[in-house]
Order: C-alpha cells, then structure tokens, then sequence
C-alpha cells in the first residue's frame, strides 16, 4: 500500500509525495534541486494509466516494481552523495515523474523536465514552485527511464531533439538500438533480440519443436514477436498459434485467448511477450480452465 512503502534515505520529500493525484489527470512529481549541482530526471510507472482514458489521465492503482524502482532511485542518489569519493564536491539532486503507463503523461512529463528552467507550463504552478523551491536554477542534465519500451521510444525521439541523455532500466525494444534514431538512448539491459535468441535456444535445448505465441500488440511485443518467429523458423520451430494483446482487451477477449491455447492447440508451450498487466489478465484466465482441465500449458 501507498502508507507501507516508506523508504529511508536523507532527502526530505517523503516518497509517498509521488503518489498523490493532481485532480486526478497527473501525478505530482517529486522534486529536490536547492543547493544541488547536477539535476537528474526521472521517469517512472508508479500508476497505471486510467482505464477509457485513453492514455490521457493517472489512474489509482498503483504498481509495487514501480514503488521499487523508485525507492532505487532514491537509495542511489543517497548513496553517491553520502561518499565523498565518488563525486568530491558535487551533489546531486532529482526531478522525478510519473508517467502512468501513457505515452502521452510521459511526453507531457518529459516536455517539463525539459523547459523546467523556462516555465514552459504557460503559467501553471509546479509543486515544488508552490513550495517556494529554487527549482529554475539549474535545467536537467540527463533523464533515468522510462520502464516500458513503448514509452520510452517517443520519449527517446523527444529528447534526442534537445540533445538530453537518457538510460533506460528495463526498456529492451530493438527499436531503441538504432543509434542514428536515438543516440542519445542507453540502457543497462540487453536488447529484446538477444532476449529472442536465448529464448530459441532454451526451446532447443528441450527438443520442444512447436509452440504458441502470445503478445502485447504495441512497439514492446511486435517487433520481439517477429523476431521471435523468424528465428523459430529458421530452427525449424513450428508456431502452432500467435496471437495479439490489444490494450482494448476485455475479459471475454482474455477468456477466449486462453481457450485457444487449450483447445486450438497441441502445443503445450507458450512464449509470452506481454506487458504485465496483460500477462496477468491472461493468467487468471488460464488458471480459470486449467480448474476443470487437466492439460499442461507451460508460458
């Protein structure tokens, strides 16, 4: 829960400022910048993206890996600044976002983080302004995040244009590879294509010679599903079924995917490219047959 995730570190903006809704469209931000030599962004997905909005406002669930990552965030600054080794005599500080699983709330958050310095908000007050924090002193130097990879490859696009660096902590998308498109993008993970290919190569080692696929239809799961399937087909791995996840999924939709992958198939492995909320619609689907089925599917 929000009152649980306390975490302890020396800044004094409690973590649980980030989860606090601003009339239910945005998230406020968490802010420390007085005093501080180098600002670094952040974005993360601490909520999810209000369901039937589009990708237009915050919802209120909150996700705890989001929680965690952003505790990271703050344990890291806390411990570089509290070594006199690792930096002598600079202090960093932070501008942390949430982008709610949306493309759209990331780009808006982004474009802020951006023009933080010259109130590109066409007048409209920040938090930390409202709170009297000399946050238009120094602009951000570089950007943690986003999580998703269909977040992060417009956000990349739009930094690339102002020359902002940008590392990415679990965005994995080929896409993001293309230097010339994103060369201000890096990330401390591999790329879905060798993901792909250690996948093949666990299916081989099994002797598995067909399966199933299922994907998240966005710029995450395509492109790692069809890399997925060529090198199967070049390995002469047969793809019984593949089939899509769009975010317009109900759960007739998740039901009827789950039948398919029981009664449709002989395969009794699945690859699964699947955002996580979308993974676990499906498996509450698939643990609703599997309670009068008694075939193994393993995903």
């Amino acid at each position: 829960s929000v009152q649980s995730s306390d975490v302890q570190f020396q800044y004094n903006t409690p973590p649980e400022s980030i989860l606090t809704t601003d009339g239910g469209n945005r998230i406020n931000g968490v802010q420390d910048r007085r005093g501080k030599d180098i600002i670094l962004g952040g974005l993360f997905t601490v909520h999810n993206d209000a369901e039937g909005s589009a990708g237009a406002k915050c919802g209120d669930k909150v996700w705890g890996q989001g929680i965690e990552t952003l505790e990271a965030m703050f344990y890291s600054l806390d411990s570089i600044n509290s070594d006199p080794d690792l930096l002598p005599n600079i202090t960093l500080g932070y501008d942390i976002r949430d982008t709610c699983q949306s493309e759209n709330i990331a780009l808006d958050e982004s474009v802020s983080l951006v023009f933080t310095n010259t109130d590109a908000e066409s007048g409209t007050c920040r938090p930390s302004e409202a709170s009297g924090n000399d946050s238009t002193q120094i602009p951000v130097a570089a950007t943690i995040g986003p999580l998703e990879s269909f977040v992060t490859i417009p956000v990349a696009s739009f930094f690339r244009l102002f020359q902002m660096p940008q590392v990415s902590y679990a965005s994995t998308s080929t896409v993001l590879s293309n230097r010339n498109q994103y060369g201000y993008f890096f990330r401390t993970l591999p790329p879905d294509d060798l993901q792909a290919k250690a996948i093949i190569d666990i299916i081989l080692h099994y002797n598995w010679d067909h399966v199933s696929t299922i994907y998240t239809n966005n710029l995450f799961g395509e492109p790692l599903n069809n890399e997925f399937e060529n090198l199967a087909k070049a390995n002469d791995i047969c793809i019984d079924i593949s089939e899509p996840i769009t975010d317009n999924f109900k759960t007739p939709e998740y039901k009827k995917l789950a039948q398919k992958l029981f009664f449709n198939t002989t395969a009794s492995v699945v690859v699964l490219f699947a955002a996580v909320d979308h993974a676990s619609k499906l498996f509450t689907q698939v643990r609703d047959i599997k309670k009068s089925n008694t075939e193994i599917r393993n995903i």
